[in-house]
Order: C-alpha cells, then structure tokens, then sequence
C-alpha cells in the first residue's frame, strides 16, 4: 500500500484519509474505535503500525523473516529469486540496511553457478593498484 501511494505522490499528510476510505468490514470497524482512541491527526507511520500489528501478527511477522532467512534461488530463475527477495527483505531490515549487507545477503542466496560467476567478474573487474 505504501508504495501505490507514493507511486500516486499521494502526500504524507494525507496517506491515512487516502487508506481509510478504503476499508471495509472489520478493518474500517476497527480503524474507528483506534481513531477515537488515538485522536484526529494520525500519522501515516502510526496507521501502518498499528494496522500490521492488528491484522499481522508477530508470529506471522517472525515466519517472513525465517523464510527470508533461508531463501535461496533453487530452481527460481533470477527475477523470480529478486521478487521474493525483495518480498520477504521487509521482515528483515535489520539485515539489509546497508546496501553492502543486502547485496551480500542477496548473493548468499543464489545458486553456486551464479555465485560463481560474479566472483569471477567481480576479481577480473578489480582496480589494480
């Protein structure tokens, strides 16, 4: 969701209207009685949070992050691998922070071949001193 409405420039301070029209049943239920609760101006990072810990617990939150921990390509092919990559690397920010942790974490995942030949290319494509 966070990324539709940044693909619509939707602003920040406008995000929780954008999303609470959108609810329905037990999600707009809810999102009442926590609009009482916490007041008229939401932020858009207080909404978020406060929906994924509703209707996404953390044991469910934990088991993204285990598959993410063991995510490998298999018999993915590459683009199958990054989408599940990106997909599952949510749940894991502490491990792909830094661009240089991600790209490492990314590269464990791939298949020995692939492994292989980035290695190659990465030493063939040093800069000599």
């Amino acid at each position: 969701m966070t990324a539709l409405l940044e693909a619509v420039n939707i602003p920040e301070e406008d995000k929780v209207k954008v999303v609470k029209i959108q609810l329905l049943d037990v999600p707009h239920t809810w999102w009442q009685a926590e609009e009482e609760r916490l007041g008229e101006a939401v932020s858009w990072k207080v909404f978020s949070e406060s929906f994924m810990e509703k209707f996404f617990p953390w044991t469910a939150q934990a088991d993204m992050e285990q598959q993410f921990i063991n995510l490998k390509q298999g018999g993915m092919s590459i683009d199958e691998y990054t989408m599940e990559f990106t997909r599952f690397s949510r749940f894991a920010l502490y491990m792909v922070a830094k661009d240089g942790n991600r790209d490492r974490r990314f590269e464990q995942g791939l298949n020995g071949e692939i492994k292989w030949y980035l290695a190659s290319t990465t030493w063939t494509h040093m800069p000599k001193s």
